[in-house]
């Protein structure tokens, strides 16, 4: 929804209040966002600091937050200080579970450059695109392995001249088969056709 048009129908009298809460609210969050990338960077330097093991029971007891809570704003925080390629002000109105898949490190550099396009553009992206963009960007991956891996049999067949056989065939989509990784024999079995009877 846009900034500005609310929701609930108002009162004529309740309008201005509604707006200067709204306004409140929105700079409160913005200051929050500020304050998650600036406790990410003291997080990242107090880590440095304790060393292995030292780090999370620090967090607990002297922050009260989880291990999971702070590798988030740590997260990032080093996606702004390092990765990111928009500014402070273009992530404004993003809320901070969308920053939070944003900057993960499992998030693909073409998704945080295809969301960062869009919020460029004014565009609003929700924390569950961001998901369903780096699902998509998994599968591609996937299929692009299973091709590399498969363009490599056409060659290693090609060069033992054995492509008429059928038995040469099967052995080889046998070797494929046991070469993939688990997952990827997994992802295929789920993604096959489903049999005609």
């Amino acid at each position: 929804m846009a900034k500005g048009k609310s929701a609930v129908p108002a009162l004529p009298d309740d309008e201005q209040f509604l707006e200067d809460a709204a306004k409140r609210i929105n700079d409160r969050l913005r200051v929050t966002k500020e304050n998650v990338i600036e406790i990410g960077r003291e997080l990242m330097a107090v880590k440095e600091r304790l060393g292995h093991g030292n780090f999370q029971p620090w967090i607990e007891a002297e922050c009260g937050i989880s291990q999971k809570t702070a590798e988030r704003y740590m997260q990032v925080a080093h996606y702004f200080t390092t990765d990111a390629k928009i500014d402070f002000m273009t992530i404004i109105d993003v809320d901070m579970n969308t920053l939070y898949e944003l900057a993960a490190p499992s998030t693909p550099e073409e998704v945080r450059s295809a969301v960062e396009d869009r919020l460029r553009t004014g565009d609003e992206v929700t924390a569950e695109e961001v998901r369903e963009l780096k699902r998509k960007a998994k599968e591609r991956a996937k299929a692009a392995e299973i091709d590399r891996q498969l363009q490599g049999l056409r060659e290693e067949l090609e060069r033992l001249s054995l492509l008429d056989e059928v038995d040469t065939y099967k052995a080889a989509i046998m070797l494929v088969w046991n070469a993939m990784p688990r997952d990827v024999r997994e992802w295929l079995m789920d993604t096959r056709p489903a049999e005609v009877s």
